[in-house]
């Protein structure tokens, strides 16, 4: 009886591992594939690729010497893109939509991740870059959070006259 039940045992346990292999692995692909999207347009618009970051169902990178920002976000099947020129930049943001729930409100789900670029031309709208949204992404996040915050720090900096290069 304890041998089938430690067989058992193995079995659930190999199963729980074997899952968690092939959820990274899907993960790592599905990241992958984000960045060599970015790495195209980049390319496709005479451009390298000096800082770049893939999370979760977005890709972003930049261009320090031209200055131009590309974004890459999945949507169901197809992939988005965006590039932007960084000149004229004035500040970035990040919008964070979160609802609170429990008796206390001591439950905070985040229900979108938006990093907003304007710029110092008044007749130009902001730009918003949507790290995360509910509706279309897992129901957690995965890391797009300290993402946002990092490329919010970095355009920043920049606007404050600090060299993208060095970053």
């Amino acid at each position: 009886m304890e041998i089938g039940t430690t067989i058992v045992g193995i079995i659930i346990i190999a199963v729980c591992i074997a899952s968690l292999v092939l959820m990274s692995r899907s993960n790592k692909s599905k990241q992958n594939n984000l960045k060599k999207s970015l790495v195209n347009i980049a390319l496709h618009n005479h451009c390298e690729l000096t800082h770049s970051e893939a999370c979760g169902n977005v890709a972003i990178g930049m261009d320090a010497a031209k200055k131009k920002l590309f974004f890459v976000r999945k949507k169901g099947e197809e992939n988005v893109s965006r590039m932007l020129d960084l000149n004229g930049l004035a500040k970035t943001y990040v919008v964070n939509l979160s609802r609170t729930a429990g008796e206390k409100g001591e439950l905070k789900a985040t229900d979108k991740l938006e990093l907003i670029l304007t710029f110092r031309e008044k007749n130009k709208p902001d730009d918003k870059l949507e790290f995360y949204n509910v509706e279309n992404d897992s129901l957690r996040l995965m890391g797009e959070l300290q993402m946002i915050e990092k490329w919010n720090s970095i355009f920043n900096r920049f606007v404050n006259g600090d060299s993208i290069e060095k970053m």
